[in-house]
């Protein structure tokens, strides 16, 4: 076996197969060891020793576990996606109903609890008491694709 390794081990401490050292000279607890002379000929046969059947099919169960992990975050993803999706729809039509309030009245009567009507104008971004309304300036700022934001695909 030209690729052979210099030796081939597994350390089931514990009942799990933990690894397969492919150098020379490293120090570990070993419960089986083969030396290149003591391997198999071919690969084929190296990988049907029970230390490396018990080593792949460790990993194979590991590699199970992640996929599980990776879909179940894939999941997670989709529906935060959606979430996003459904919060922006509806921020975007709060944005739209405040315009429409702003477009079809002088402004808000009592705010200021003197008689007086608060202008839309003095409320807004550059007006007196822009600090009432800046969250609204905020949010559409946030809904305004810029050069800066990438789209999500």
């Amino acid at each position: 076996m030209s690729e052979a390794p210099e030796r081939i081990w597994a350390d089931t401490a514990y009942g799990k197969t933990c690894g397969v050292d492919w150098s020379v000279g490293k120090a570990f607890q070993q419960d089986v060891e083969y030396r290149r002379a003591d391997l198999p000929p071919t690969l084929s046969a190296a990988m049907e020793l029970p230390e490396v059947r018990a080593m792949v099919g460790a990993l194979e169960r590991e590699c199970a576990l992640t996929q599980a992990q990776v879909d179940r975050m894939l999941v997670n993803s989709t529906k935060m996606d959606a979430n996003i999706t459904t919060l922006t729809e509806a921020a975007a039509r709060v944005l739209h109903d405040i315009d429409d309030i702003v477009a079809n009245s002088e402004g808000v009567a009592g705010l200021h609890m003197n008689g007086e009507v608060a202008e839309w104008h003095s409320l807004m971004s550059g007006g007196s008491f822009e600090a009432w309304l800046r969250s609204v300036e905020v949010l559409r700022a946030a809904l305004t694709p810029t050069a800066d934001k990438e789209p999500k695909s």
